[in-house]
């Protein structure tokens, strides 16, 4: 098939560059290194004031105004999902704070890439978390510039340090200066426009900002 031989091209070209570090961070889990050895965060711990524990029920300092409006400050960003991505039917990732962009990923695409992952030997719980760390670069590649703190709503508890590690490495591939301690995985509720914003797109009220090929969200998990 056309699309599934284009799919092994984009497979081939990347894979050399991310190798096999999804089998390099379970290893290591949860004690992960990464950027030449230097020690980040053990699992389901952030570096934030105090040591709170990533999906450990810990929220930020609610940010809501006197009427109970949802409020930021202009660098930190969230990120939410609506649809699992190891789930049937299609899976909506959305990034907002000032700007918002929304990725949605088919369940066709989602079922060829998990195919292309499997075959190049990533481990089959592995293969969720490496599309969720694609679909969340897509939606806030072209905005890395703007954040300070990207924080992630906690979707799979026991991956935190996994998650945090893989999108760093694709961060700083692309020539970006971007600390660990920008990357924090906490609870995203519902009042968030992150939040708001995928369920629209999965409730076919808003469209999508980008749809992914399969080639293109393999580029990038």
């Amino acid at each position: 098939m056309r699309w599934w031989a284009s799919l092994r091209q984009a497979q081939d070209k990347h894979w050399a560059q991310w190798g096999r570090e999804d089998d390099a961070a379970q290893d290591s889990f949860p004690h992960h290194r990464a950027n030449g050895g230097r020690a980040e965060e053990t699992a389901g711990r952030d570096p934030r004031p105090g040591g709170l524990a990533a999906g450990g029920g810990h929220r930020l300092p609610p940010q809501t105004d006197e009427a109970g409006e949802y409020l930021f400050t202009m660098s930190n960003v969230e990120v939410d999902q609506s649809g699992r991505m190891e789930m049937s039917g299609e899976t909506t990732v959305a990034a907002s704070n000032g700007f918002t962009v929304t990725v949605r990923v088919t369940a066709r695409v989602k079922q060829e890439v998990r195919q292309a992952l499997l075959e190049h030997g990533v481990k089959p719980r592995m293969v969720m978390v490496r599309m969720f760390v694609g679909a969340i670069l897509l939606a806030i590649r072209d905005h890395l510039e703007e954040i300070d703190l990207l924080m992630i709503d906690e979707e799979y508890t026991g991956y935190e340090a996994t998650i945090k590690s893989l999108l760093l490495d694709r961060i700083r591939a692309l020539g970006f200066e971007f600390a660990g301690e920008s990357i924090m995985i906490t609870r995203v509720g519902k009042k968030s426009p992150a939040h708001r914003a995928a369920i629209r797109v999965t409730r076919r009220q808003a469209k999508a900002d980008k749809t992914p090929s399969a080639e293109e969200l393999l580029e990038v998990c």
